[in-house]
């Protein structure tokens, strides 16, 4: 039997995008993200630090997302979360019990 995460964590509302890419009729390839899904989520914020990005100092902040399984989801993906947009780096379904998945994620700020 199943043990699911606990329906009272999940209290954040997410998106998880996927890239797209779409040609116009000239042949020009644009490429965007689109809604793959929305879902519950429990986010948690362990760590966060200061880098440089193109030259200029910006905080990094480290995210686990966890949501129920979907065995769909990957590192090309990436989290919106609100106006927030957290980069999928891995995807871990502890125990391989497909149960849950945990999002590791950054965020640059």
């Amino acid at each position: 039997m199943a043990v699911l995460i606990a329906t009272g964590r999940l209290t954040q509302q997410i998106a998880i995008e996927e890239p797209t890419a779409t040609q116009d009729a000239y042949g020009a390839v644009t490429h965007s993200w689109a809604t793959k899904c929305y879902c519950w989520a429990a986010i948690e914020t362990p760590s966060g630090r200061e880098a440089i990005l193109s030259g200029q100092p910006q905080g990094v902040l480290n995210h686990v997302v966890r949501i129920r399984y979907k065995s769909d989801i990957t590192p090309k993906m990436r989290v919106k979360w609100g106006s927030r947009v957290l980069n999928i780096g891995s995807v871990i379904d502890p125990g391989q019990r497909h149960e849950e998945l945990q999002l590791v994620c950054t965020e640059v700020l």
